[in-house]
């Protein structure tokens, strides 16, 4: 067993290791890049005196990556439609909180967390159901997944995904009324097109 250990910087700073029979640790904050070595002493007095150097370098805390599962892209929906939506995210040393954002017209932003506590990953679903919204034809919800990481000595990073929309199209009715009176106007398919292409651009 070992009696006793220490950690020794290329700075000459030297750090004792806490040892419970064979396995030693100790703590230390890393600023920079560097280098050490690990000296041991055991019950009967044998010494490894760390001729062995070991390298430290260090890695910038990535932002998170998160995106948007499902449906994964813009949708067509009828106003009484439930709709699920799935985000996942990932980060290099932790999440700290993974959320869904989602808003109809007029109101404030829904935020639905999904995942607390320090994670590599995380993902979750969320029903949004458009009936309890009171969205009618020609509305968009808007909807974006979040993750924050852990801060490492500051503030965790927040990442948003892509935005995109649940366009609320018309009942069956009420598109057969608007289909026919399309016809019989002569078409018009193509403004109407770049008019909800532009108000995608104003929401977002």
């Amino acid at each position: 067993p070992i009696a006793s250990g220490a950690l020794t910087l290329a700075d000459g700073t030297s750090l004792a290791l806490q040892a419970r029979e064979n396995v030693l640790d100790a703590s230390m904050a890393i600023r920079a890049d560097g280098a050490y070595r690990v000296a041991l002493t055991d019950v009967d007095g044998l010494e490894n005196p760390g001729e062995t150097e070991y390298f430290i370098r260090m890695l910038n805390d990535r932002p998170p990556d998160v995106r948007v599962v499902r449906p994964g892209g813009d949708k067509q929906v009828s106003p009484l439609e439930e709709v699920v939506i799935e985000a996942r995210a990932e980060d290099d040393f932790g999440l700290s909180a993974l959320e869904i954002v989602f808003q109809a017209p007029g109101k404030k932003d829904t935020v639905v967390p999904l995942a607390t506590g320090r994670q590599l990953s995380a993902s979750g679903s969320h029903m949004v159901q458009l009936e309890d919204l009171g969205v009618a034809p020609g509305d968009f919800v808007t909807y974006y997944a979040r993750a924050r990481d852990v801060g490492q000595g500051r503030r965790g990073t927040e990442v948003r995904s892509d935005i995109f929309f649940l366009e609320i199209k018309p009942t069956a009715q009420e598109f057969t009324a608007a289909q026919s009176s399309a016809m019989a106007g002569g078409g018009g398919g193509g403004e109407m097109d770049d008019l909800v292409a532009a108000k995608k651009d104003v929401v977002s």
